[in-house]
C-alpha cells in the first residue's frame, strides 16, 4: 500500500541542459537537450491500494484537520507556486482534487491558483501514476491551501529529471515537491545540478523527496545534499485525537527508507549539527512525516469502481513538507538543521521520534537515519538572528545553564558579520578553534578551505564552514586571512577581557524588565544565566565597553 515509485535507471552521460521552450498556447514544454542516455530499464514499483465506497472518503483513514493537529498546523497559509512533478498525464486532475476539497471543506482549483503543464511527445495516462498525482496534489493544497501549485507531467518515468528541471525555471515556483526515488547509483552526482534553483527560476526555491518505502534503501534524489529527503512515520489517534508517532515499518517489504549515501559526502549543515556514524556521507532522511497511517486520495482514473482511495507511503510527506515551507519559505536543510542544535528550540519545532525503526536503523533521540530531525510541530524555521558560538567545546549554551565566559570567542549574526550591541560590524576580534589559540593550527585549516563559500557542501570537497569563515560573510577569503594574522599567536581568551572577574560585568536582559541585571562571574570565570533571560551583554569594567553578546532574538 505504497504511492512512492522507486524507479532504476543507468545515466551514461550527462551534459547540462540548455534553457527549454514553453509552448503557452497548448501548455505543453519540450527539453531541447538531453542530459541522459538511458540503457536500463524503468521499473516502478507495484501500487496497491484499499477502496471502499465511490461517494466518501475510506473510514479509517485520516483526514486533513487530522494531519493538521498532529503537526499543529493552521488550516489556512502558503504563498508562491509548488511545482508537482510527476510523469505522465492525469486527465481529470482538477474535477478530482474539487472532490477532495468539497469534503475537507478546502478552496477549490481553478486556473488562477492550478496550471498543469506536458512534456511534448504524446503524453499518455498511466493509471497508477494518476493516483500518485492526486495524493500530491490534492494534499499540498490541503496544507498550504493559499499556494498555487503547477503540476509538471513528465512523459514517462525516465523524464522526471526533465520535469524537475522546467520546474526549477518558473520564477514563482518555491517548491518541487518529489514523490517517487530512483535506486541511488553512482550517476547521481553527475546529474544533482536540476536540485539547484534554475537561471530564471525563484532563488528561494527548495526541493523535497521521499525517502523510499522500501526500508533500508537509500532514493535519489532524497539522498542529495541539495534536498530535503522525507521519512515516514505512523500516526496514532485516540478518541479522535493524536497519542503518539512512531517509525513507519510494516510486516511485509514496506516501511520508511532511510541510511547512508554511497555516492554523496556528508554535507556541511549535517557535519556541523553533527549526525552520529555519518562517516563522512550524506545520511537520510532529514526530516519525517506521516507514512504508515493511511489517508483519503479522490481520483477517478485509478478504479472503474471507487473513486476514493485510502493510501499510505513516503509520498504523503513529501508533498505536505513542500507545503510547509511555503508558508514562510523556512524550512530548508541548513535551517532546519541549525533549529535542531539548540535543544531548547528543537524541542518547540520538531517531535522526536524515538520509537521504531526499519529493520536497519532504528529511531533514537535527536538525529536519527529513518525519520531524520523528526516531524513538524512548526511552519517556521527561522535561525536566530544572534547566537552565542563557542569554538573551544561546539556547543551553544541557553538560559538557565552555567557558561564558562572564558570560551567565548566569536558571536555572529545570521544577516552580517560580526557585530557589536548596536548591531556594527567587527573585525579583528581575536578567536582560534578549537585550542583556544591562533597559531599555525588555524592558519593551516583557513589556507585549505581557502576560495569557498557558503555551500560549498555541494562540491564534494566542501572544505567551507563557519568556523574558518571568520568573518562569517559566506566565503572563506583575503578578509579571513587579514583578520587571522592579527590575531596569530595571541591567545584568545585572554585577549578580549581579563580572567580576573573583577574587570567583568554582565548584565542579563530578562522578559518583562525594564532594566538589565548585572551579573557577576565566581572566581573561575563562570556565571549562571538567569530564568527568562532573553540576552546579555559582557562588559570589560576598566574600559567600559562591551566585549561579548548572546541574545536570542528570532528573525
Amino acid at each position: 500500500m505504497c504511492l512512492l515509485f522507486i524507479l532504476s535507471l543507468i545515466a551514461t552521460n550527462s551534459q547540462i541542459l540548455a534553457t527549454k521552450r514553453v509552448l503557452a498556447s497548448d501548455n505543453y514544454w519540450s527539453p531541447l537537450s538531453n542530459w541522459f542516455n538511458y540503457t536500463g530499464p524503468m521499473d516502478a514499483m507495484p501500487l496497491e491500494c484499499l477502496a471502499l465506497s465511490p461517494n466518501a472518503p475510506v473510514t479509517g483513514a485520516l483526514s486533513s484537520a487530522q494531519i493538521q493537529q498532529a503537526y499543529n498546523l493552521s488550516s489556512s497559509g502558503g504563498q508562491g507556486t509548488i511545482a508537482i512533478v510527476d510523469p505522465y498525464d492525469d486527465p481529470t486532475i482538477m474535477n478530482d482534487a474539487n472532490v477532495f476539497c468539497s469534503q475537507y471543506n478546502l478552496p477549490n482549483l481553478t486556473s488562477s491558483n492550478f496550471n498543469v503543464v506536458k512534456q511534448t511527445g504524446g503524453i499518455t495516462t498511466d493509471a497508477n501514476w494518476t493516483l500518485e498525482t492526486s495524493l500530491d496534489v490534492e494534499w499540498a493544497h490541503a496544507m498550504a491551501p493559499n499556494a498555487k501549485i503547477l503540476l509538471v507531467e513528465a512523459l514517462n518515468e525516465s523524464e522526471v529529471l526533465y520535469a524537475v528541471d522546467y520546474a526549477r525555471d518558473q520564477p514563482d515556483v518555491i517548491a518541487v515537491s518529489m514523490s517517487w526515488g530512483f535506486l541511488e547509483a553512482d550517476w547521481a552526482p553527475s546529474v544533482d545540478f536540476v536540485f539547484q534553483p534554475g537561471p530564471f527560476g525563484n532563488p528561494s526555491c527548495c526541493f523535497f523527496a521521499a525517502a523510499g518505502d522500501e526500508r533500508e534503501n537509500v532514493s535519489y534524489p532524497a539522498s542529495s545534499p541539495s534536498v530535503v529527503g522525507v521519512g515516514g512515520t505512523t500516526l496514532t489517534f485516540e478518541n479522535g485525537q493524536f497519542s503518539s508517532e512512531t517509525v513507519w515499518n510494516t510486516t511485509t517489504i514496506y516501511g520508511t527508507g532511510g541510511g547512508i549515501s554511497k555516492f554523496f559526502n556528508e554535507p556541511s549543515f549535517q557535519s556541523s549539527y553533527g549526525v552520529p556514524n555519518a562517516n563522512g556521507k550524506r545520511c537520510v532522511p532529514d526530516v519525517s512525516f506521516d507514512a504508515g497511517s493511511s489517508v483519503s486520495v479522490y481520483d477517478s482514473s485509478y478504479s472503474e469502481d471507487n473513486n476514493w482511495q485510502s493510501v499510505i507511503g513516503t509520498s504523503l510527506g513529501t508533498a505536505c513538507w513542500a507545503a510547509i515551507y511555503s508558508r514562510s519559505l523556512t524550512a530548508s536543510n541548513g535551517r532546519l538543521y541549525q533549529n535542531a542544535e539548540i535543544l531548547s528550540i528543537y524541542q518547540t519545532k520538531f517531535r522526536d521520534i524515538t520509537s521504531g525503526g526499519n529493520g536497519l536503523y532504528n529511531a533514537t533521540t535527536a538525529y536519527d537515519k529513518v525519520t531524520g530531525l523528526g516531524s513538524p510541530l512548526t511552519t517556521t524555521y527561522n535561525v536566530p538572528i544572534f547566537a552565542m558560538k563557542t569554538l573551544t567545546d561546539g556547543k551553544f549554551y541557553n538560559p538557565n545553564q552555567t557558561v564558562p565566559y572564558f570560551k567565548v570567542e566569536e558571536w555572529f549574526t545570521d544577516n552580517s558579520s560580526a557585530g557589536d550591541q548596536g548591531g556594527n560590524t567587527t573585525s579583528g576580534y581575536p578567536f582560534g578553534f578549537p585550542d583556544g589559540k591562533v597559531g599555525l593550527t588555524d592558519l593551516t585549516m583557513l589556507a585549505k578551505a581557502y576560495g569557498f563559500s557558503e555551500g560549498g557542501y555541494k562540491d564534494p570537497t566542501h572544505h567551507w564552514n563557519y568556523q574558518i569563515d571568520i568573518n562569517n560573510d559566506g566565503k572563506v577569503s583575503l578578509s579571513d586571512l587579514s583578520i587571522l594574522a592579527k590575531d596569530y599567536t595571541s591567545s584568545s581568551k585572554y585577549n578580549w577581557y581579563t580572567m580576573d572577574p573583577k574587570h567583568i560585568s554582565i548584565n542579563f536582559t530578562i522578559t518583562g524588565n525594564s532594566q538589565p541585571v548585572t551579573g557577576t562571574l565566581d572566581s573561575n570565570g563562570f556565571a549562571a544565566i538567569p530564568a527568562n533571560c532573553t540576552g546579555w551583554l559582557v562588559f570589560k569594567n576598566d574600559t567600559n565597553t562591551a566585549v561579548g553578546a548572546f541574545l536570542t532574538f528570532w528573525g
